[in-house]
């Protein structure tokens, strides 16, 4: 009898602590999505001033069989007569290499140069939006509302999920002692 108990609490110790890591997670996906949210409904109301590009740079991010190159792109703008710097990530290369001949990585870095020396050429001020209570806090873009609905009810399944194993767990870990006990 012993047995059969210590043999349950192991899968369920495994369960809650599994399903407990995906709702910490969730939860931090659904925070960002709030944010994000948040940040559409404030940027449209923010002023606006000009900036020019300073400096940019691409990054390498290889995986397994994909790698990519990220062209981030430094803004420099001035708000009542002080700069700030404002980096965006303007382009994702992504490329499958080829550890033969390394054609996919030369022509992903070739693309990206093309894209910055694009953006260095044009010299176009750029708009940049920035918050009156913060102007370090600004962004080239308004970002777009997303529905975090999807993102709530797997936070909700997960916790329902966690409650449930967490008791089942809890039963398993009485009974086993109620047998050592012997009652």
């Amino acid at each position: 009898m012993e047995s059969e108990y210590a043999e349950l609490i192991i899968p369920f110790t495994f369960i809650f602590i599994v399903a407990l890591t995906l709702l910490c997670f969730s939860v931090g996906s659904w925070r960002r999505c709030r944010n994000r949210n948040r940040m559409a409904a404030e940027v449209p109301a923010w002023p606006t001033t000009s900036g020019r590009v300073r400096n940019w740079v691409a990054l390498r991010n290889s995986m397994r069989r994909l790698s990519n190159y990220t062209l981030l792109v430094t803004y420099h703008y001035a708000v009542n007569g002080k700069v700030y710097t404002l980096d965006v990530t303007e382009a994702v290369v992504t490329f499958d290499r080829d550890a033969q001949s390394g054609a996919g990585d030369a022509a992903a870095k070739e693309e990206v140069a093309v894209l910055a020396e694009n953006i260095r050429k044009e010299d176009k001020p750029a708009v940049i939006y920035y918050n009156p209570d913060d102007p370090s806090d600004s962004s080239t873009e308004i970002p777009r509302k997303q529905s975090c609905i999807p993102i709530a009810l797997v936070v909700l399944f997960l916790a329902m999920f966690n409650l449930v194993s967490f008791l089942i767990l809890m039963a398993s870990l009485g009974a086993f002692v109620m047998v050592i006990l012997g009652h």
